[in-house]
């Protein structure tokens, strides 16, 4: 039993010797990419299929198509 404890006592020391690390964004080339948090967003299959086609059209994905889309319709008053 003691033998036990003391396993368990040296992997706690361990634990908490160990400095935490959180992370951090990383700079590449002078660029910060900003923090994004993942939403999952449900679309009827004819308006993702269309959504696709379009972010084909001008050469761009689904995901810049709807940010772009969000920006230009909800905060038009902040890119001034």
């Amino acid at each position: 039993m003691a033998k036990k404890n003391s396993s368990t006592a040296n992997l706690l020391g361990k634990v908490l010797s160990q400095k935490a690390t959180t992370p951090i964004q990383e700079n590449k080339n002078g660029i910060i990419k900003p923090i994004e948090k993942t939403f999952l967003l449900s679309l009827p299959e004819t308006k993702l299929q269309q959504l696709k086609q379009m972010a084909l059209d001008k050469k761009t994905s689904v995901r810049n198509l709807i940010n772009s889309a969000i920006d230009e319709k909800f905060f038009k008053e902040e890119r001034k």
